[in-house]
């Protein structure tokens, strides 16, 4: 309550400023709650990330870690009733992993959008759960709660996207190929769980390269110095899979819709900039 009170104190005083013409003034507040807004968004796309990432692999222990053990803490699972409390959360994340029709299955997420304000932050997404018999489309909206200085899950709401559907033989409804770079039928199918593992294992060097690219590009831009590019690439090193620059790219440029890349590019810019002065 403290933090969302400061937060709105500055926000007023920065247009108060602006209303009187101290514009000096009112930029010196608007980067204080850029830069604030910036680091915070660094450790929300942390707590996605991690929030998918035991989604992918289906661990529960991870899964529970990433919600705010709290009574109010609300999960809304597309054809489940309601989960309320963090015991019918915890539950209901059990229940879906030992359903084997989601076993092996791969998460894709696109369109990701994060708003942070003071301790709340919410992010929204288009979810593509893929398993051997299904491709499924949704919409998903991710609440997070700052306490004592970590990022904890406390509202999920996942629907369907309306995305259009086509029938096909022995299978449940699926999304219609759409015009973009996500291509849902170059999807293979999962035969064994090695075969998952392979999977993850492909994407996980598919990440790393691809982080290293938009590194790299950063620096041909010049926005990036050589000292930053590197001490963000040895954070990586530190840290395959699980560092900052990993998965900021993932969570915003991989498959980003190409309307959106313009954005998204100046978001993880952004961020990586703020990470390497961090660093």
């Amino acid at each position: 309550a403290a933090a969302e009170q400061r937060w709105g104190e500055l926000e007023g005083r920065m247009h108060a400023l602006a209303e009187r013409g101290d514009f000096d003034g009112a930029a010196r507040l608007r980067r204080e709650l850029s830069h604030a807004s910036l680091n915070d968004d660094a450790t929300v796309l942390c707590a996605v990330s991690e929030f998918y990432d035991s989604f992918r692999h289906r661990d529960l222990a991870r899964m529970q870690d990433v919600w705010l053990k709290a009574p109010y803490v609300k999960c809304i699972h597309p054809f489940e009733k309601w989960s309320v409390g963090f015991d019918q959360v915890a539950a209901s994340w059990r229940k879906l992993f030992q359903d084997k029709e989601f076993r092996p299955s791969a998460i894709a997420v696109d369109s990701l959008s994060v708003h942070v304000r003071g301790i709340t932050a919410v992010a929204t997404c288009s979810e593509r759960l893929m398993t051997q018999a299904d491709r499924l489309a949704y919409a998903a909206t991710n609440v997070f709660s700052k306490v004592r200085g970590r990022w904890l899950m406390t509202h999920r709401h996942v629907s369907e996207s309306g995305a259009k559907m086509r029938k096909t033989e022995g299978r449940r409804a699926e999304p219609e190929e759409e015009e973009s770079d996500y291509d849902l039928e170059e999807e293979s199918e999962f035969d064994s769980e090695d075969d998952e593992d392979e999977v993850f294992e492909r994407e996980g060097q598919d990440l790393a390269a691809g982080t290293w690219r938009a590194l790299r590009q950063l620096s041909a831009q010049q926005r990036l110095s050589s000292v930053a590019r590197i001490k963000l690439l040895q954070d990586m090193l530190r840290s395959p899979g699980e560092s900052v620059p990993e998965r900021a790219y993932e969570m915003l440029l991989k498959e980003v819709p190409v309307a959106e890349q313009k954005a998204a590019w100046e978001d993880f810019a952004a961020l990586m900039l703020a990470e390497a002065k961090r660093l």
